[in-house]
């Protein structure tokens, strides 16, 4: 072979050797985009919008113009009241599109959203505020007055902005610094017993428990948190109390501004007569009246609060809200009106309005609400996914699972088993269900797979337990097993367990190995039964199900069901209740900012605008 042949393939080479590792920057690239948008979307649907900002603002830097960030940043600057900022990353998605044919789902909701925002309707996509519900002044002022009420309005507004936002920042920062001081904690921790025995090892053992550092993680991560949660829970309440003071002076430089203009019936602001209470014909007549007009109340009585205003409704459109006050109710069929005083922080006004006369007609035929349709209960729809999930049952082969259950003379698992076989045969009726079981040792695991009924029963009869067990690694085999394959029914971990670990084994890693084969909360859930009351295993047992998404875990799927609740409710009854739980979302709700001062300054940009066409 000549020497130009060799230097001619050596290039080839190198150039594919190149062109590989190429490839595969940009694969990891594609990854690393990839992660940081799903965070930013988490980020988003958490309502942490100024860290989903900055998530955005981040990637945007090395990817100007991907569109799906661009379309979440519309949604955040909505969500944060920037109007103009949501207008102008929506356009960007449609007008990128169009030039370049990328992203049509993208471009497609943007363009939607623009839509809505200009006939100023809502939706489920930005989750918008309510239309105004404070009403307009009745009386001519000129456009310098509602001007300066503008700007007040405006820059209070501004202001409330600001200071939820530096709240999140603070908070967000606080919580990531309580997750690093999580992370230098040991996740293996050493339960150190002193060795009763002579010889090497025991000295090894005893230098050990002497030198070893003492981690209790489960008492660590509950102090970080209990301490960190009192430090957010301050600076919230500061913050409710800043932005209160914002709202109270910018409404009252307005009402002194407006002055008495600004009633939406003229009313004077004094006191308002108590309601008589009304009886037979003429209450159930305003009862149905507040109905079709779209409140919902506990009794018309006064000095009671709306609990509801229908979105739309006659209720709705005359100015009425959530939280005002019922003082007095009037409802005059002859003229089908309902006339209600109300009391809205220490104004009071009078509302006037049509009940919607399709509804009011349909309750005086069949002489009472109008029904809603039914829908699955929660219950329901729980037990649905707990039937449709492949079932494994976990079994604590130790002797502690072994000894007497108080005075009933059955061994813990005796009483264990007797309950997973009930549920078992309930969830198996008509269906022909097949379950899992893993027994676990010290050393070694069991596994079977597609037992009947009759086989779950006889492998549970048949079951001896041992001096320990060992739970960590035959979780993390069965995370392997069903989770990388093809399976699309969700995994339902069932473990029946002490909670006391042997000295190594943190169920912390199998829970890591769970997630990390895990693409949503719905995928998998365990749940952990204590049976007993031993002081270590709950702890352990009370943090995972508590505070692990909170130190950093991305999904909740783990819940801890007490000895006394499991005796209590029953297998099915605890089950299900975990099911129906709130997951916990690990990071701290912030307040949404008021929307009072963007109700009172759509109220006041409408009367504007009244007075410019006139």
């Amino acid at each position: 072979m000549s020497e130009r042949m060799r230097q001619l393939q050596a290039g080839v080479a190198i150039s594919s050797g190149l062109l590989i590792n190429l490839n595969a920057g940009l694969s990891a690239l594609a990854a690393t985009a990839d992660s940081d948008i799903q965070q930013m979307s988490r980020q988003y649907k958490l309502g942490r919008y100024v860290l989903a900002e900055n998530l955005g603002r981040e990637i945007l830097r090395k990817d100007p113009t991907n569109l799906d960030v661009r379309y979440l940043l519309g949604n955040i600057y909505y969500k944060l009241d920037d109007i103009s900022a949501a207008r102008d990353q929506y356009s960007y998605c449609v007008n990128q599109s169009r030039q370049t044919h990328r992203n049509l789902a993208a471009a497609r909701l943007a363009g939607a959203a623009l839509d809505r925002m200009a006939s100023g309707t809502t939706s489920n996509t930005t989750d918008a505020s309510a239309p105004s519900t404070a009403a307009g002044p009745t009386m001519n002022v000129s456009p310098a007055v509602l001007k300066e009420a503008e700007s007040i309005l405006q820059k209070a507004d501004a202001d409330l902005l600001f200071k939820r936002r530096q709240l999140e920042t603070v908070v967000g920062h606080t919580e990531e610094f309580a997750r690093s001081r999580i992370k230098e904690i040991p996740l293996n921790t050493i339960h150190r017993r002193m060795s009763a025995f002579s010889g090497i090892q025991a000295s090894r053992d005893n230098e050990d428990y002497f030198t070893a550092p003492n981690h209790d993680r489960p008492g660590e991560i509950a102090q970080i948190r209990a301490t960190e949660t009192a430090k957010i829970n301050k600076l919230i309440e500061e913050y409710n109390t800043q932005t209160a003071a914002i709202i109270a002076a910018a409404m009252k430089q307005v009402d002194a501004l407006l002055g008495a203009q600004y009633c939406p019936t003229g009313t004077t602001g004094e006191q308002s007569p108590a309601a008589p209470q009304q009886s037979g014909a003429r209450a159930e007549k305003t009862i149905d009246a507040f109905t079709a007009c779209g409140i919902t109340t506990r009794h018309l009585q006064a000095g009671h609060k709306v609990i509801v205003v229908a979105t739309g409704s006659a209720a709705h459109r005359a100015g009425l809200a959530t939280d005002d006050i019922i003082e007095q109710s009037t409802f005059i069929p002859a003229a089908d009106l309902l006339k209600v005083t109300i009391k809205r922080g220490d104004k009071h006004y009078s509302l006037t309005m049509h009940p919607d006369a399709a509804s009011l007609a349909s309750q005086k035929r069949t002489g009472k609400k109008t029904a809603v349709a039914s829908k699955p209960s929660s219950s329901e729809q729980a037990w649905a996914r707990i039937k449709d999930s492949d079932i494994i049952f976990v079994q604590d082969m130790s002797s502690n699972m072994a000894s007497p259950l108080g005075d009933t003379g059955l061994q813990k698992w005796d009483w264990c088993a007797a309950r997973i076989l009930d549920f078992a045969d309930s969830i198996s009726k008509n269906n022909s269900k097949y379950f899992g079981l893993m027994q676990c040792y010290q050393y070694a695991f069991n596994s079977y797979k597609d037992l009947s009924v009759p086989a779950l029963k006889q492998l549970l009869a048949n079951s001896i337990a041992m001096e320990s067990a060992v739970l960590t690694a035959p979780l993390q085999q069965l995370a392997y097993d069903h989770l990388t394959t093809t399976n699309a029914k969700p995994l339902l971990i069932l473990v029946f367990t002490t909670g006391k670990q042997e000295r190594g084994d943190a169920l912390e890693a199998a829970i890591k190995t769970i997630l990390d084969h895990v693409k949503s909360p719905d995928q998998a859930r365990l749940i952990f039964f204590q049976i007993g009351e031993d002081p270590v295993g709950t702890a352990t047992l009370k943090m995972l199900d508590q505070d692990l998404t909170y130190a950093g875990y991305k999904y909740d799927i783990v819940d801890w069901v007490k000895f006394e609740d499991l005796q209590t409710l029953g297998l099915s009854r605890a089950i299900l209740e975990a099911y129906e739980s709130p997951r916990d979302p690990g990071t701290t709700q912030i307040p949404p900012k008021p929307m009072i001062l963007s109700d009172r300054l759509a109220a006041i940009r409408k009367q504007a605008a009244a007075l410019a066409k006139n």
